[in-house]
């Protein structure tokens, strides 16, 4: 046994961790959706799931399986910069191909709101996937955790407290996407 081996957890010790934050992250995402429905409507909860159908392709697509790519690579020969900063630009590139779907489909500026603001997390999700891609080479499996027992309760209780507010701004927002939306429509481009 080497030393490097001797300072790494335990197999058992890993995948208790990631059962453990998978579960509770996997239940908060269902918590998101019970409190949009408990507080909301069906119309909202029918919004975030075309949002999440619209935005879920595009982002894996620019995920290109990189964590993976990390967390197997044993001989090192990919930097986590080289990672991170091919993410950023996919990442970068997924929101306007996401924008330039939801402009050209033409849903209304509601929507529209809806489906960048579900684009914008996953986003963030996406670039936290690399940084747990790290992690996972490194056999830090309850960094990883630890931070989904975080992240999951934080969005539930970002939902649970910030949905009274919207409605309001969203109709602000959304008045002010609606006079935008006259200009940038494709009709007034040709």
């Amino acid at each position: 046994m080497n030393i490097e081996s001797a300072n790494l957890p335990s197999l058992r010790r890993n995948v208790s961790w990631t059962f453990v934050g998978n579960a509770v992250y996997a239940a908060c995402q269902w918590a998101v959706v019970v409190v949009l429905a408990r507080m909301g409507s069906r119309s909202i909860v029918g919004q975030f799931a075309l949002a999440v159908a619209v935005t879920g392709p595009i982002i894996m697509l620019a995920s290109m399986q990189l964590r993976w790519v990390q967390a197997t690579d044993s001989r090192r020969e990919y930097d986590f910069a080289d990672c991170l900063s091919l993410r950023l630009i996919c990442l970068s590139l997924a929101m306007v191909a996401t924008f330039s779907i939801v402009w050209f489909v033409g849903y209304d500026p509601h929507t529209t709101w809806i489906i960048m603001i579900i684009a914008a997390a996953k986003t963030i999700e996406a670039v936290c996937d690399v940084i747990y891609g790290w992690y996972q080479q490194h056999e830090e499996m309850d960094r990883i955790a630890r931070s989904l027992l975080v992240r999951g309760p934080l969005s539930v209780i970002a939902v649970a407290v910030v949905w009274p507010l919207f409605p309001t701004r969203a109709f602000v927002i959304s008045t002010e996407l609606g006079r935008m939306e006259d200009f940038f429509s494709p009709a007034q481009m040709q």
